[in-house]
């Protein structure tokens, strides 16, 4: 998950990546700090197993269950 927080040292709104409380970019305007989370967000992935064929697919970090291929709603839609 990417946080955004607003910061006052380096003056401006900072990416916070909440898994390891690193801070990846830092804009100096809300909204492109909001899109540069939403895009990180969107291009994270993670592996998981087609509960089909049991070969390891690369999905997105926050794709839907019913999208999800290894999870039985998936297959059972």
């Amino acid at each position: 998950m990417f946080e955004v927080r607003k910061t006052l040292a380096p003056y401006g709104f900072q990416v916070i990546d909440t898994t390891t409380d690193a801070v990846l970019e830092t804009f100096k305007r809300k909204y492109q700090a909001n899109a540069h989370a939403f895009y990180l967000g969107q291009t994270t992935m993670k592996s998981v197993r087609n509960l089909m064929t049991g070969k390891e697919i690369e999905i997105p970090v926050h794709t839907p269950r019913a999208c999800d291929p290894s999870s039985e709603l998936y297959w059972s839609m």
